[in-house]
């Protein structure tokens, strides 16, 4: 096994071909900016399938074809039989539940939105304002 040095300044030297994957961030960045610079990255990028989740998919994938010392075109490799098979899933952004905000844009505290419907009641012109029966005006 390759020290993280050694592979780095091998990519700087020799280009993306000469990478091999090390359980490292910093090897982990390189493996996912050189794969943007791919065609297969413009397409992933490009079909919005460019995820946290499917670059770890990739290369989990990757490792268990070619084992942990995987290359970049193995990488790349399995990128493009994922992507070909439709195996990437597009990100869909969770739905942020609908939360009351006041004029300025901050959400109402739970005494807000019980003024704010108190004011609405004493506002409605159909809320009736009689004075019950037995009370004295």
């Amino acid at each position: 096994m390759r020290s993280k040095k050694a592979i780095l300044e091998d990519f700087e030297d020799l280009g993306p071909d000469s990478l091999t994957y090390l359980e490292d961030k910093d090897v982990a960045k390189v493996f996912v900016r050189a794969l943007k610079e791919t065609e297969i990255g413009q397409r992933i990028a490009a079909q919005d399938l460019w995820t946290p989740e499917n670059l770890q998919y990739i290369s989990d994938q990757a490792q268990q074809e070619a084992g942990p010392d995987f290359t970049f075109s193995d990488f790349v490799k399995t990128a493009t039989e994922l992507y070909n098979i439709g195996d990437l899933e597009k990100f869909v952004a969770p739905a942020e539940p609908e939360v009351e905000r006041d004029v300025k844009g901050r959400v109402l505290s739970s005494k807000a939105k019980q003024w704010k419907r108190w004011q609405e009641f004493c506002n409605d012109s159909a809320t009736k304002m009689e004075t019950p029966p037995g009370c004295i005006p």
